[in-house]
């Protein structure tokens, strides 16, 4: 493969990695998780497709800079574009994590809060009152008054 192939091929994927960021961005802004899951794992294959292109480029610096100027400025542009997508999806993932660990929060203490007005204070601990731990159960009784 030529480095213009290579240079090629590797914009089209930080295009299409830099779309799928910012497609997650979005679905984490709208707090739509299943979309953000779904997104997480083709963004993993397609950011180590995109981390083996690069380091390719990077050992052939001397080939890549006989390249023409509009393809390297290309290059160029895309990388800030796709560093802005990082940087707004990393504050989005972070963001939607944090409303998450919220929401978490707030149903564990209204569970707590749920099982402990349930529960009866001291039962089921033994006292002097009651030694086997338990109240005394309520029960009918009936005299019989005939004789």
């Amino acid at each position: 493969m030529d480095a213009t192939t290579a240079v090629i091929e590797t914009c089209q994927t930080m295009e299409a990695f830099t779309a799928l960021m910012e497609r997650e961005t979005e679905a984490a802004g709208a707090m739509r998780l299943e979309d953000v899951t779904r997104i997480g794992d083709a963004k993993t294959a397609l950011g180590k497709k995109l981390d083996h292109q690069i380091l390719v480029l990077r050992h052939n610096k001397a080939v890549i800079a006989q390249l023409p100027a509009e393809l390297r400025q290309r290059l160029g542009s895309l990388w800030e574009r796709l560093d802005a997508a990082a940087e707004a999806n990393l504050s989005a993932l972070k963001r939607a994590e944090a409303a998450t660990r919220r929401v978490i929060d707030i149903v564990v203490d209204v569970t707590k809060q749920k099982q402990q007005q349930g529960a009866i204070s001291g039962y089921g601990r033994p006292s002097a009152r009651y030694p086997t731990g338990r109240a005394p159960q309520p029960m009918s009784v009936a005299v019989n008054t005939t004789l």
